[in-house]
């Protein structure tokens, strides 16, 4: 409450064509300002909630809050949906004037290609400079589920993401996968 603000301007488009393929797009510019940052709770929240910034000491994401400078960018995401059975969502945001700073957001799902079975893939990379690359600014995840009712789905959520191994000099040698797997139960109900 004690923090920045700010806001965006854009196009939402949707096209469909007879139910066999759907197409959508947006494209925003975004104005933020100080102590602001847009998608505070991204898919990588639970990642960037503690930030390292050094042996054994951690901040949190909030205090990225504090030192967030305005900033102008640009969010482009194409949608895209095939006999209502599969959807596909890519989306990227760019800072202006800021290099390796981007954040692409990728989602694949199949809510109701099969009757009862719900499933979704996704990765989500930020500060973009390579954008297909697992190190520590990268998410990989997919949940497999089952609609026991139509309100309540039970899941599995599989989650990876990569942390730095270092040699005896402290310099990066590659990245080291840690998994996660959670039980979910998610109920859905429409206003």
């Amino acid at each position: 409450a004690s923090y920045g603000s700010g806001s965006e301007v854009g196009i939402d488009f949707s096209f469909s064509g007879m139910g066999l393929l759907t197409l959508g797009g947006k494209y925003e510019r975004r104005f933020l300002n100080d102590h602001f940052l847009s998608s505070y709770f991204d898919a990588l929240y639970e990642h960037d909630r503690f930030i390292p910034t050094g042996t054994n000491t951690f901040v949190s994401k909030a205090e990225a809050l504090k030192v967030a400078t305005a900033t102008q960018g640009y969010y482009g995401e194409l949608r895209l949906g095939i006999l209502g059975a599969i959807n596909v969502l890519g989306g990227y945001y760019s800072p202006v004037g800021v290099s390796n700073a981007g954040t692409l957001h990728l989602v694949v799902q199949t809510p109701y290609s099969l009757p009862a079975i719900v499933l979704s893939a996704g990765y989500d990379r930020t500060g973009i400079g390579r954008v297909f690359a697992l190190d520590d600014r990268s998410l990989l995840y997919a949940e497999v589920g089952y609609k026991v009712y139509p309100f309540m789905i039970i899941s599995t959520l599989y989650q990876w993401t990569f942390t730095e191994e270092k040699d005896a000099n402290g310099n990066v040698i590659g990245y080291r996968p840690q998994k996660r797997i959670e039980p979910k139960v998610t109920f859905v109900f429409s206003f």
